[in-house]
């Protein structure tokens, strides 16, 4: 762990909450402008920070076993995402009615076609909001993207040229596509820039650094400030290419910059422990935020902020904590990352820790030592 650089799970872990503030300004009404970037930035930079980390470990093995890389990237991923969907399903089907589910949007959820069947986004009141699962078939069409690259010589043997004209190249196209219709602005994102930060990242991210800290860090605060700027007065509605190039130039930028903003060498265990169960925030918050179930409809906005994050933290440890047991008694075990683990694993014990001290407070005995 000397050598690990704890600038991206710094970057990780802010992003997870900069995504959950981004559904507290949308569904709170603080901010939709503030919603929008927050929203469409950081879901990118877990999107890109995912390949370029990623890139880092596999870019070249992956071209020995791409199938093998797929399937432990699944075993990741959906174990818990379906420990969480059948439970969303069945507090849906006991506690509001299954005549509310339509066969469309269970299979829909499970097989990862969120983003392209409609009826797949159960939004309709009184259900929970699970529209921000779109991004489970974005993650995993990135991920069979750059293993069926790796079968073919013409992407796999490339270096930081290539990648570097591919990236403007399907970026361009992705501008022309997003001229028609906003649906095009992920997809775009996913094709220009998942395989070179997967294949090249090291390198473009160098690219991108040679800049000096001074530049990278006054380009940062322009782009996002600016980018919230422009949300302000309509982009989203006026113009999804720009919509893509803000995202993209502000991904990219908060990947290079990471290292400057954030500590190389520390992190706090709490900054570990948010990063570590960071995919499993993000599953569970959105219902908290927007829809029939938002905590403004229970409590004040002052006091809603605060208990979403407060939810989303605590329901995405148990959250891990159920899906690992699971795994346990069906005896499969998906890949761990070691790091990940290792954070939730010391706020395991600190957490029996504290269990154990209140235990101490509180027994009989404690009042009679007491008195």
């Amino acid at each position: 762990m000397k050598n690990r650089d704890y600038s991206y799970d710094w970057l990780r872990a802010f992003s997870a909450i900069m995504i959950v503030f981004c559904h507290v300004c949308q569904g709170f009404g603080i901010s939709a402008a503030l919603g929008f970037y927050l929203g469409g930035t950081y879901v990118s930079v877990f999107l890109l920070l995912s390949a370029y980390l990623l890139g880092l470990r596999h870019s070249e093995s992956i071209k020995e076993g791409p199938v093998s890389f797929l399937k432990s990237r699944l075993l990741r991923l959906v174990p818990t995402y379906y420990v969480f969907l059948t439970l969303a399903f069945l507090l849906i089907a006991f506690l509001i009615g299954a005549w509310y589910l339509t066969p469309g949007q269970v299979f829909g959820h499970y097989v990862f076609l969120n983003w392209f069947v409609p009826s797949t986004r159960v939004y309709i009141s009184p259900l929970p909001q699970l529209g921000h699962l779109w991004f489970m078939s974005c993650i995993v069409m990135s991920y069979v993207l750059i293993a069926l690259m790796a079968y073919l010589p013409v992407f796999s043997k490339r270096g930081v040229r290539f990648w570097t004209c591919y990236l403007f190249v399907v970026l361009a196209a992705g501008c022309v596509m997003c001229s028609l219709s906003r649906f095009f602005i992920y997809p775009s994102v996913v094709l220009a820039l998942f395989p070179p930060m997967f294949y090249c990242g090291r390198q473009l991210v160098a690219d991108v650094q040679r800049l000096g800290r001074v530049w990278l860090i006054s380009l940062l605060l322009a782009t996002n400030l600016g980018s919230i700027m422009a949300y302000q007065f309509g982009m989203r509605d006026y113009s999804s290419v720009l919509v893509l190039l803000s995202i993209t130039v502000n991904a990219v930028l908060w990947i290079a910059c990471a290292p400057l903003v954030f500590s190389r060498n520390r992190l706090p265990a709490w900054v570990g422990f948010i990063s570590g169960i960071s995919f499993e925030i993000y599953l569970v918050h959105h219902a908290f935020c927007l829809g029939h179930y938002s905590l403004t409809h229970y409590l004040p906005v002052l006091a809603a902020v605060p208990a979403v994050f407060i939810l989303s933290i605590s329901l995405g440890y148990a959250l891990s904590v159920l899906t690992r047991n699971i795994m346990k008694v069906i005896k499969i075990t998906p890949p761990i990352c070691v790091h990940k683990q290792l954070y939730i694993n010391k706020f395991n014990s600190n957490l029996r820790l504290w269990r154990s001290e209140l235990n101490l407070l509180t027994s009989p005995r404690a009042y009679v030592s007491c008195s």
